[in-house]
């Protein structure tokens, strides 16, 4: 009896394990892709296949003159233990490239799967192969040169990707020529090429990692493929270790390629599998992840969030606001990043950052990616410029690129208030019909160096424009854009046009005062040539520069002595058309929108004020002590107004500059007592924080009434 309760207990226990582990084989039958297919013959030295490069529909953009111009055959062969791909490249006038692929380049795009992309990029410089690739180990690239043609020998070790004689790996090629006056792109295929392994001398077995599994109807299909010399009848098990579960199953198996699938029940995986399958000497394992969660799929092509989520956060870069307590968080792709040089990726969602992350083939230095939220004010404006501004060489531009931002995002802010000249500024076709409807923003455009990317648009807009460059994408896709981006030295002229008291500032130079602010706009431009500041300008009362080492400034062309390594202020005396200039900074109101030049915060226990902000510009506001405090409310407690001299009546105020406001006005106005600031507003309102006027008064429905300038009264 105890005998037979052993035995019992044996066979329910390898019953129970058995029953854990569902899984089955079943045979699969393979039909080829729709694309273009080409099938390799194992260790075939003839010139088939051949795959041309040079036809009218494969040059994409940029002039061309025929074959001799640019052309290339390639042939592909593969053994054990290699892919090899032979191209004979013709090309009229061949350019080295430089560190940025500047001149003459190849590039070669494979697809094993889905999700799981792999490239080469290579071209000449100083007569050796300079390479840039994520297979590992790296390709051996060999080339001769005759007369206008290169022969390039590559070899790639079969290790991340694998052959297989009816799973296609997917393979592009483009060329990038650069001619003396032109530059096209010529590309293989507008889809990828199919490429199939006919059956090779030895046996195989592969399998085909799919990287990422979503759930599918309770059951997981993992493919491989088993190539035989000969047909086998149940006389040889299948091995199969499964996040260490092992299970043996025998399977009828013809001569030739048996192409399998493993059935999973997705109750045995978990988030990071291990599957290793032996049949005989023939043995693949693989890893890949599982999401039983539908809403961890990212996209259609199965790129997961989870699965990205430590490398996106291990490149974040926090950034934390100039004026009050918010923080932004950016993200850099590059490991070693350096700000000197900076390009800013403006994205829309998540998803789009993450698209950036799973791609294998982005060369951009310094790239900075921000999602920006659903809606943005001033204020996130303000604090992008004084991080440029802090962290950014002076003598570079900076490269902003609006990938996929709704227009009312913070595109019209760049254009609207051009308070840098050091902005290459790039975007796409939805735009252009924007700019178009607004004349206040075409006013602006000559400040900054746009380039609109266009695919179709509607011609009656095409250079309309003198500011802005047009670029016609073609085949060139967005990560090619990125790619390709350069850096420019700021010059030391600018030109500026504003149309409205609030955009009034650029480089180093801030408007304080107009002289007639019914006037359309008001303009200047600034030159500086060796040690002398040229400056012209019209409809300016006040201005101030900072001065280093210049000697002297002409504006309007009459010389003016100036201050040296201090903020020079210029007032326009229209009595006597002169210029007077002065460092005085007393004689001088500071305007509401200085205020925000350095970090702001409220009265310790002043939750009120906090509650409004936070409720003005989704914003917090700390208690630590600064020197620009804000308060809102109709009446300013006591301590507060003593401690910043305020004149308090028992009906209103008088204001810095000596105005009278009634308690019963809507206002914003700015107080100053020796270094220390308060921004004192009764009227919930996001608008006219960026006037630079010492005081607003806004009417009861709010619009604007009155601003007070900023010169002593």
């Amino acid at each position: 009896m105890k005998y037979y309760f052993k035995i019992l207990i044996i066979s329910v226990l390898i019953f129970t394990f058995n029953s854990l582990f569902a899984l089955k084989l079943e045979k699969t039958i393979r039909k080829k892709g729709v694309h273009t297919n080409y099938t390799i013959n194992y260790k075939n030295s003839s010139n088939y296949p051949k795959l041309y490069m040079g036809l009218k529909d494969q040059i994409k953009n940029g002039p061309f003159f025929g074959k001799d111009d640019i052309s290339a055959v390639i042939n592909v062969n593969f053994d054990e233990d290699n892919l090899y791909l032979e191209i004979r490249k013709r090309d009229n006038e061949q350019i080295e490239i430089g560190d940025n692929f500047n001149g003459d380049y190849n590039h070669l795009f494979f697809r094993v799967n889905a999700n799981d992309k792999y490239y080469i990029k290579w071209g000449i410089r100083d007569n050796s192969i300079f390479l840039k690739s994520n297979f590992n180990p790296e390709p051996v690239i060999d080339y001769s040169e005759e007369e206008n043609q290169l022969y390039y020998q590559i070899k790639i070790p079969w290790n991340k990707v694998q052959y297989f004689c009816n799973i296609p790996l997917k393979m592009n090629y483009e060329i990038y020529d650069y001619d003396e006056n032109s530059k096209k792109k010529v590309v293989l295929s507008d889809n990828y090429v199919n490429l199939y392994f006919n059956q090779i001398e030895k046996e195989y077995l592969h399998l085909h990692n799919p990287l990422y599994i979503g759930p599918k109807n309770q059951n997981v299909r993992i493919d491989f493929e088993l190539f035989l010399k000969e047909a086998i009848s149940n006389n040889q098990e299948f091995k199969i270790v499964l996040n260490n579960k092992k299970k043996s199953e025998k399977f009828n198996l013809d001569g030739g390629v048996n192409n399998i699938s493993l059935v999973i029940d997705e109750n045995e995986l978990m988030y990071k599998n291990s599957l290793t399958v032996e049949y005989g000497n023939l043995k693949d394992e693989i890893e890949f992840y599982y999401f039983s969660d539908p809403n961890n799929v990212l996209n259609e092509i199965g790129v997961l969030k989870k699965h990205l989520a430590d490398k996106i956060e291990k490149s974040k870069i926090i950034f934390e606001s100039y004026i009050d307590d918010k923080k932004y968080q950016f993200y850099s792709i590059n490991k070693n990043f350096d700000i000197k040089k900076l390009n800013i990726l403006f994205v829309s969602g998540t998803d789009e950052i993450i698209k950036f992350y799973k791609h294998n083939n982005i060369d951009v230095p310094n790239l900075l990616i921000y999602n920006l939220p659903p809606k943005i004010n001033y204020m996130e404006y303000m604090d992008f410029i004084k991080y440029i501004k802090d962290k950014i060489k002076k003598e570079f531009k900076v490269n902003l690129i609006f990938w996929n931002i709704e227009k009312y995002r913070m595109f019209p802010y760049f254009l609207r208030y051009p308070v840098e000249n050091r902005f290459n500024i790039y975007f796409f076709s939805e735009y252009d019909i924007y700019i178009q409807k607004d004349p206040k923003l075409q006013r602006n455009l000559q400040n900054y160096e746009i380039t609109f990317l266009y695919n179709k648009f509607n011609r009656k807009y095409l250079y309309s424009s003198g500011f802005v460059n047009y670029k016609h994408l073609g085949y060139l896709d967005q990560i090619d854009l990125l790619n390709e981006l350069e850096y420019e030295t700021v010059h030391t002229y600018f030109d500026f046009i504003s149309n409205n008291v609030k955009y009034n500032k650029v480089e180093d130079m801030e408007i304080n005062q107009l002289q007639n602010y019914n006037a359309r706009y008001f303009t200047c431009s600034i030159e500086k040539k060796q040690d002398i500041l040229y400056l012209y300008s019209t409809n300016i009362k006040l201005f101030s520069y900072p001065i280093k080492d210049e000697k002297a400034i002409y504006i309007n062309d009459k010389k003016y002595n100036i201050f040296n390594n201090t903020l020079n202020y210029f007032y326009y005396n229209s009595e006597e058309n002169l210029w007077n200039v002065f460092t005085k900074q007393t004689l001088v109101h500071p305007s509401i929108k200085s205020f925000f030049d350095g970090r702001i915060s409220v009265l310790k226990g002043d939750e009120r004020t906090k509650k409004v902000w936070k409720e003005l510009f989704d914003r917090p506001l700390g208690e630590k002590n600064t020197d620009r405090i804000i308060y809102f409310g109709d009446y300013l407690p006591e301590k507060l107004a003593n401690s910043f001299n305020i004149k308090i009546r028992d009906n209103g105020f008088y204001t810095d500059t000596g105005r009278f406001l009634n308690y019963d006005n809507s206002f914003i106005t700015l107080f100053r007592e020796n270094n220390r600031y308060l921004l004192w507003f009764n009227y919930k309102t996001e608008r006219y924080f960026e006037y630079p006027f010492n005081y607003i008064l806004i009417s009861k429905k709010g619009k604007f009434v009155e601003g007070g300038g900023v010169i002593k009264r």
